[in-house]
Parts: structure tokens; C-alpha cells; sequence
């Protein structure tokens, strides 16, 4: 449950420097300075811009690299919590679709996509590697679930960060203007079925064959939509959660207590 009665969100729907990692984190140190919010939302993929292909090894992250040392740094100092995505190399040469979640205390944690895209024009399958573990984030802020893209159209991930204590789920999304509509259907949608808060944050710009729209979004427990981002444009979107939303939503609509577990069985013997 959220520790306190009000949280302010800036999400920042933004164009990343291609390959240019230190461009991309003085990005994110200007609008953590800026804003001063409690949580701070970038892009999935944004530490290094989306279509790397064949430059992910090189540009891939550790973490104990750098990278994340200077997220830790920039969390400190502005005193918000960051959520950006990149690429991350596991213990070998394996290769994630990654979603960071760092404090003002430090690294608390990350998640790896689990569904890769793989129908034209994306193949991630190519690069990364699934992820196999889906944890949630107990913070000062609340419990926090993240997911990444088309993540989003698998309903049962965000059930199963809920049932874990979840509320507020995250997406970070590098979706082009083609997918667009399908994103903005279901991500209220997210937010209804789970009585939670649904933060969506997209890319913007273009890299090469793929235009991103931008369209960050921020969602309260009943599915009304509390800010949105122009299309097209690099900018910060900002509202703020409150508890009290959270509490109203979930004695109204008891979707938590009513979930059972037997359909996660059911889908188990299926798959």
C-alpha cells in the first residue's frame, strides 16, 4: 500500500541520443534537477535508444557499471525515485530488455521483459534474452511492479504484480505510431482490472524505420486518466497519486480480494 497520502509523478516522454550514453544520462540528471518529483519516469530503452541491433554488446550495461552509479548520483542529489529502461548483459553474454528502478538510497532493483516483440518490424528474440522473474519493489513511496511494452497486452503479469502487493505498475514502452491506439485501449484497462495506479511512458522520435508518438499517460485505480502527453513532443507529464484514490477504488471494486488463483493454474497445465 502507498506509505504516503500524496506522490508526485513526472513522466517524461522523450527522443534519446542513439548510442550516446553519457547524452542520454545528462537527460536524465537535467529533468531529475527540473522536476524534483518524488518518481521520475523515462522510456523504455532510453539509456541507449531502441534499435541497437548489433551494437547491443557494446553499448550494453552492467550493474556495477557506471551507469548505474550515476543514476544512483542523480537520484541522491534530486531526491527522486528514477525509472529508465536499457539494455543490461547478464552474467555471460546475455543480453536484457531492461527496466531499472534506482532511489534516492540507491539501486532497489530491476525487471527484464518477459514477452520479446518478434513480428516485423521488431526482433528483439534476435538479441535479448526472456525474462524469468517478475518481483515488485517495496518502496517509501508505495509497492511498485514494473513492465516494458508489449508486456502490457498480457493481463496476467500485471494481475500477478498486484497479487504480490503492487500499487502502482509502471510501463515503459518504445511503441511506434502504428501501435498506438492498441496502447492507449488497454492501458486504462491495466489500471481498472487491478485497482491500481498505471503509469505509461513511450519513446519519442525517430530511429530509423520506427516513429514513437510519445502519448505518456498516468492513470488513478478506476481507469480516468489524470495527465496526458502531447503527441510528437519531448516533455515531462506530471500528476499526483492519491491514497485516498487507491483506498476508494478498492473497497468500490473488490477485483483484488474476488482474483483466484485456480485460473493461474488452469493457465499453467494450458501452457
Amino acid at each position: 500500500m502507498m506509505n504516503r497520502s500524496e506522490i508526485n509523478v513526472s513522466v517524461v516522454q522523450a527522443t534519446p541520443n542513439m548510442g550516446d550514453i553519457p547524452a542520454n544520462l545528462r537527460t536524465i540528471e537535467s529533468y531529475a534537477m527540473e522536476e524534483k518529483t518524488d518518481l521520475l519516469v523515462f522510456p523504455e530503452m532510453f539509456l541507449t535508444g531502441y534499435l541497437l541491433e548489433d551494437e547491443l554488446p557494446r553499448l550494453a550495461i552492467t550493474m556495477d557499471g557506471p551507469e548505474v552509479k550515476r543514476l544512483e548520483k542523480i537520484a541522491s542529489q534530486s531526491g527522486s525515485h528514477i525509472i529508465v529502461g536499457g539494455p543490461v548483459q547478464g552474467d555471460r553474454f546475455d543480453y536484457y530488455n531492461s527496466s531499472l528502478l534506482i532511489g534516492p538510497d540507491g539501486y532497489i532493483g530491476r525487471y527484464d521483459k518477459w514477452h520479446l516483440v518478434n513480428f516485423l518490424p521488431f526482433d528483439e528474440k534476435r538479441y535479448f534474452f526472456k525474462g524469468t522473474k517478475l518481483p515488485v519493489f517495496e518502496t517509501e513511496l508505495g509497492t511498485i511492479g514494473l513492465i516494458i511494452c508489449y508486456d502490457i497486452f498480457f493481463p496476467e503479469l500485471c494481475t500477478a504484480l498486484t497479487m504480490q502487493g503492487a500499487d502502482i505498475i509502471v510501463s515503459i514502452s518504445a511503441s511506434p505510431t502504428f501501435s498506438r491506439k492498441f496502447f492507449e485501449i488497454v492501458a486504462p484497462a491495466r489500471a481498472v482490472e487491478n485497482t491500481v495506479f498505471f503509469i505509461f511512458n513511450n519513446l519519442n522520435g525517430t530511429e530509423e524505420r520506427l516513429t514513437f508518438w510519445g502519448g505518456a499517460s498516468i492513470y488513478n485505480p478506476r481507469g480516468f486518466e489524470l495527465a496526458k502527453g502531447e503527441y510528437f513532443k519531448d516533455l515531462a507529464v506530471r500528476a499526483t497519486l492519491d491514497r485516498n484514490d487507491l483506498l476508494i477504488a478498492r473497497q468500490g471494486r473488490t477485483v483484488i480480494r474476488d482474483k483466484r488463483p485456480l485460473a493461474f493454474e488452469i493457465l499453467k497445465d494450458i501452457l
